[in-house]
């Protein structure tokens, strides 16, 4: 009879077959010995599959499974950790590289807890710059409470008791805060391990891509109302932001300054936030008029991300400012 190896690593895999070899390679790497690997091709469109069973070869710690179609990275990550008979599982996605300690610092720190979080850091970039203006990724530096799967252990029974993820979240926005919040309510214990590190890929972003990236987060409104838990990560329980705030109340002084004739009093309002933000928050390789534009861009975004959860709230029925 097979002894269930310590931890199982769960990852749901979509459309990156470019970055698959890196993942597959830092798993290789772990120092840990007796863990396996289960990695879903969550209906990907690209060669996926084919890529991930190039580099895992003959492996036997690595076992590849597909959804024909997306199942959302819920689906995905549940036929992974169900498809394991593990103690542990480890959590990270597809656009990250686990540190070779990584799973041995995740159980280290397992010793007093069923839900541990480690450290998540932008993976040096070639040239070794810091990333742009408008480049996506993770750093999680300390216990964030969003029980962010790029960086996640959960005791088995813990995701027995509270039947896993919630499938009814199509896209990866909240439904690992969820999965957290719940097995707290359960009675889960928690802790961060510092040392046990993941790097995340940097993307490369526009401004165009920022904004679509800023209509996307609005999406974790659906959280709010699946979980009312979540509020608390929110200021007050309804606020995601203070610029939100500020993106409402500059609508009563635009309507009112325009009505006296001084239409310039959002501008001059909007481009002090800019000169003063762009002073105060340097970033090494940006001229102070470059900061300063970005910062402006910035503030456009945040406009456009307010009226994107006003109208998620709407579509939700589910107050998130």
């Amino acid at each position: 009879m097979s002894v269930a190896p310590a931890v199982a690593v769960a990852v749901s895999a979509y459309n990156r077959s470019s970055l698959l070899a890196g993942l597959v390679a830092a798993l290789k790497a772990q120092t840990l010995a007796g863990f396996e690997a289960v990695i879903v091709d969550n209906g990907s469109t690209d060669d996926t599959s084919d890529v991930l069973r190039r580099c895992v070869g003959d492996d036997p710690r690595f076992t590849i499974l597909r959804i024909e179609d997306n199942a959302g990275p819920a689906g995905a990550r549940t036929l992974a950790w169900r498809s394991t008979t593990a103690t542990w599982v480890a959590f990270t996605d597809d656009d990250c590289r686990p540190r070779p300690r990584w799973l041995e610092q995740l159980l280290e720190a397992s010793s007093s807890a069923d839900v541990v979080q480690g450290r998540t850091m932008p993976a040096p970039t070639d040239d070794g710059e810091a990333p742009g203006w408008f480049d996506r990724t993770r750093q999680i530096e300390s216990w964030s409470g969003r029980y962010e799967t790029c960086n996640l252990g959960v005791r088995r029974p813990t995701l027995e008791a509270v039947d896993g993820f919630d499938e009814q979240f199509p896209i990866a926005m909240g439904e690992d805060t969820d999965l957290g919040l719940r097995a707290v309510r359960a009675g889960a214990r928690t802790s961060f391990a510092a040392g046990a590190v993941v790097n995340h890929h940097v993307w490369p972003g526009t401004f165009r891509e920022y904004l679509d990236e800023r209509r996307r987060y609005s999406e974790v409104v659906q959280l709010m109302g699946a979980n009312p838990d979540a509020r608390q990560l929110l200021i007050g329980g309804y606020v995601l932001r203070y610029s939100h705030l500020a993106m409402w109340a500059l609508v009563p002084v635009t309507v009112g300054s325009v009505a006296v004739g001084r239409w310039w009093v959002s501008p001059t309002i909007v481009g002090a936030w800019a000169i003063k933000n762009g002073l105060r928050h340097r970033r090494p390789g940006f001229s102070i008029p470059r900061g300063i534009g970005n910062h402006g861009l910035k503030l456009a975004a945040y406009a456009y991300e307010t009226a994107c959860f006003a109208r998620a709230s709407a579509r939700y029925r589910t107050l998130v400012i």
